[in-house]
């Protein structure tokens, strides 16, 4: 087991490093939980056969800290704790979060995915696992390909080639950023444009991430539309989230109102479920609005992208939560939050301007 302290990249790509620092198979590193490029995060990682390593490079830090039985993985982590500085906060920001971060210790957050959860789809065309499930899969390889204003200049370089070639695979083949990206397109070359026999080559722990995250995405929808049907006008508004998207945020709860979603629980979107209940109704609805004819259909042919369900609460009360401003503009907040939830959507339901009742 390894203690690994990163900043300026994100989890897998750090994996990515260590496996070929030391030749290592990437199944053989296991972690419990994706960290932002841009935090400043220590994790845990376990490696199988793994030395007594100790490494500095240019942006993470690993330590062995000892030996278990068994990996690492999301069924031992507890959850992460917080500690966040935000700056440049103006005079009415300032008392909206006056106003609301006692209310957000005692009766807490909607625990919804935060924006970097759909980091692969910051194009804004949409999500490559919705194409595949559809059956595009052409659709889906255009989308791999989209880039985005976070993508680096070689990155942004190698998809902007590919798709002005699209259809001569060959072109751009000696500038994939990845081993994985390079065989995608000598595997249209070879085989006339079989984009689902490509898509099965796309990294494993990629194509994993590009399924939660539309997972992510629908979940998000769901506890939206139960939030409108279960909180009275008056205890809800609107804001603006990501791309067109808005969401439900609480108007100054009490407990009564929160005696009942505080018990609500909504799993992730999965074949491998069957709800007969107003969760299953509402998901119905979303899935048929997403071209998708109902929870059975919700699956794809590609080995790898598996919609795994997990229960995940409606509403998260944070532990431990201390606010403490170190000046007129500075907040300095710190939490412990179960896994799976973001800091960073409680600060943003903390400073969210009480809009339009929705």
């Amino acid at each position: 087991v390894y203690r690994l302290t990163k900043r300026g990249a994100n989890t897998l790509d750090v994996i990515s490093d260590i496996a070929r620092r030391f030749h290592l198979r990437r199944r053989d590193i296991s972690y419990a939980g994706l960290k932002d490029r841009h935090a400043l995060a220590t994790q845990f990682i376990s490696i199988r056969g793994g030395g007594l390593w100790k490494v500095r490079a240019k942006n993470y830090e690993l330590e062995f800290i000892g030996r278990a039985h068994r990996p690492v993985s999301q069924s031992v982590l507890l959850g992460n704790r917080f500690r966040v500085v935000v700056r440049q906060i103006s005079a009415d920001k300032r008392r909206i979060a006056e106003q609301r971060l006692p209310q957000i210790a005692r009766f807490g957050f909607v625990n919804y995915y935060d924006s970097q959860r759909f980091s692969s789809a910051r194009h804004g065309k949409g999500f490559v696992a919705h194409r595949i499930i559809l059956g595009d899969y052409e659709g889906a390889a255009r989308l791999l390909f989209e880039s985005s204003a976070r993508d680096n200049s070689a990155e942004r370089r190698f998809r902007r080639c590919v798709l002005s070639h699209w259809g001569d695979w060959l072109a751009c083949v000696h500038l994939a950023p990845s081993r994985w990206e390079r065989k995608f397109l000598e595997k249209l070359a070879r085989s006339s444009n079989n984009f689902r026999r490509a898509l099965e080559l796309v990294d494993r722990d990629f194509l994993f991430l590009l399924g939660t995250a539309y997972q992510a995405f629908l979940w998000n929808l769901a506890a939206k539309e139960f939030l409108r049907r279960h909180l009275p006008p008056e205890r809800r508004f609107s804001h603006r989230f990501w791309r067109d998207q808005t969401l439900i945020f609480l108007r100054d709860p009490d407990g009564e109102t929160l005696s009942e979603l505080g018990e609500v629980r909504i799993p992730l979107p999965s074949p491998g479920i069957c709800l007969r209940d107003e969760i299953g109704e509402i998901y119905d609805e979303i899935l048929r609005r997403q071209g998708i004819d109902g929870m059975e259909k919700f699956r794809t042919k590609i080995p790898g992208m598996v919609f795994k369900t997990a229960l995940r609460d409606l509403i998260v009360v944070p532990q431990d939560l201390e606010f403490i401003w170190r000046d007129d503009a500075t907040l300095e907040v710190a939490c412990f939050l179960p896994k799976g939830s973001y800091i960073t959507m409680l600060l943003r339901q903390a400073f969210a301007p009480p809009g339009r009742k929705s």
